[in-house]
């Protein structure tokens, strides 16, 4: 009789046991898994920079367009058509037949032969240029006096020009401003034919302007981003200005401006000054920026709009973003080593 109470007993525990497994499998509510560790990156000191390759443009402005008053066949010019040089008040800048042609200060261009009996401010401007190189002690009053003439002549002398005490037309070119950035117009080669009134001089303005193309679709380049140019074996360093202009086929033209005085620019005799050149550049977008780097993903926002990062264990911690490059991100507000969380959804 005790031998089967503790039988069913058993057996009655048995089946408790069946039917707590039972329920179990049946149970129509899935059992919860349990939660991932979420992921973590380790935040460390490091540097981000982007810099990109393309190319820019150079063209030279022209300020004033000087024509040449002496027919003939050109002997000699300073430089080859479009090469841009710098001139002084009494440089020779080209020859016709033989003849020196040389340039001196002033705004009334050359309308005439010079000489005895000439008044006017043409003849003013060549009595102020040789007062300035020390010729002539009269005050410049726009007559061409025997002293004028003696002035002149002596100013060729020390230049080995041939003697003479007038000057004929064309033979001296006016310009509005020296020392002054020029070029010889094309066309203007030795040996070609030249006539009265064609151009044979383009005075240049300031230094040659830039522009970078970007292509179509590309993000907006802020003003002022840094620009290297390699111009010869110059590094040519400018910014960008302004939000560029859209051409007719999508792309944006984006100024690039230098800061070289003209009177400083050793490379600006390497732009030729009578088309549109290209010439390797780099566009520094983003400067090297160095600082502890998390990945972009793992900056969250929060309710206030500002950024911020879940450490691990679950604190919140404010940063402020310095730079971003690509999925890199330089902040501040947090430390080299400290744990990140990453969010997975």
């Amino acid at each position: 009789m005790i031998a089967a109470t503790v039988t069913v007993i058993v057996v009655g525990a048995v089946g408790l046991g069946g039917y707590a497994l039972g329920r179990r499998t049946l149970d129509t509510h899935p059992v919860e898994p349990e939660a991932a560790a979420p992921l973590t990156i380790t935040a460390r000191r490091g540097s981000v920079e982007d810099v990109r390759s393309v190319e820019v443009s150079l063209e030279w402005d022209v300020a004033v367009q000087v024509l040449n008053r002496l027919p003939g066949t050109v002997t000699w010019a300073l430089t080859p058509p479009g090469v841009a040089t710098t001139i002084a008040a009494g440089d020779v800048v080209y020859s016709i037949d033989e003849t020196r042609v040389l340039v001196i200060g002033g705004s009334v261009p050359a309308y005439r032969d010079i000489g005895p009996g000439s008044q006017g401010l043409d003849v003013q401007q060549v009595q102020q240029f040789l007062a300035d190189q020390g010729y002539l002690a009269a005050t410049p009053d726009g007559k061409w006096s025997s002293a004028t003439a003696a002035a002149y002549r002596a100013f060729r002398k020390d230049r080995l020009l041939p003697d003479a005490a007038s000057i004929r037309l064309g033979e001296v070119l006016f310009l509005p401003e020296l020392p002054a950035t020029v070029s010889i117009a094309a066309g203007f080669d030795v040996g070609a034919r030249t006539v009265d009134g064609e151009e044979v001089l383009r005075v240049l303005q300031g230094i040659p302007a830039g522009s970078y193309l970007a292509s179509p679709g590309s993000a907006a380049i802020p003003t002022g981003t840094a620009v290297t140019v390699a111009i010869g074996d110059a590094q040519v360093v400018g910014a960008t200005a302004g939000a560029g202009v859209r051409t007719d086929d999508g792309r944006l033209a984006i100024s690039v401006v230098f800061t070289t005085a003209p009177q400083d620019c050793g490379w600006c005799a390497e732009v030729p000054a009578d088309r549109v050149t290209s010439w390797p550049a780099t566009l520094q977008l983003v400067p090297p920026t160095a600082g502890v780097t998390v990945p972009v993903g793992a900056i969250l926002t929060a309710a206030d709009g500002s950024p911020v990062v879940r450490l691990a264990g679950g604190d919140i911690v404010s940063v402020s973003i310095t730079a971003v490059v690509g999925a890199t991100a330089v902040v501040s507000g947090v430390s080299d080593g400290d744990l990140i969380e990453i969010p997975t959804s």
